[in-house]
């Protein structure tokens, strides 16, 4: 990193801070995360078409995740493993890997990433109470692997 004039850097880094910032707030107020008896989804509470926000009986599925090629729901037994980044304590992003999405596009996106490259890597804004998610994801036997290291 260049020393000196800090002016481009610093103008460079601040853009990605608010571009970031703003996705996040953009997703939080947008989407919800809900725990059924058997499925994780993230679903829509504003009406793609005239963006009136809708009643929790009405929210919507996007109708193609451009990764995944379907509705953004998976069911527990399909998930592998959930995370909190930085921590649950003070959380940006959570983070969940499945194995219902086709094998072939566990590459794409942040799963190009995935050194253990076994199953679809999936992140989304810790918006919320993150202590109840972690909960949800407990209550529902969803395996968390800590440290890398395997559940027992």
């Amino acid at each position: 990193i260049p020393t000196g004039d800090p002016g481009l850097w610093a103008g460079i880094s601040a853009f990605l801070h608010v571009w970031f910032g703003t996705f996040l707030a953009d997703r939080a107020m947008r989407l919800r995360v809900i725990f059924t008896k058997d499925r994780l989804m993230i679903k829509n509470i504003y009406d793609a078409k005239t963006g009136n926000k809708l009643e929790e009986s009405e929210m919507t599925f996007r109708e193609k995740n451009y990764v995944v090629g379907g509705r953004d729901g998976w069911k527990y037994k399909d998930i592998t493993n959930w995370e909190f980044f930085p921590t649950v304590h003070m959380p940006v992003l959570v983070y969940f890997k499945e194995t219902a999405t086709p094998e072939s596009k566990w590459n794409v996106g942040p799963g190009a990433y995935d050194r253990r490259n076994n199953g679809m890597v999936h992140f989304f804004p810790a918006f919320g109470n993150s202590f109840q998610i972690k909960r949800e994801f407990q209550a529902h036997n969803v395996p968390h692997i800590k440290n890398g290291l395997e559940p027992k």
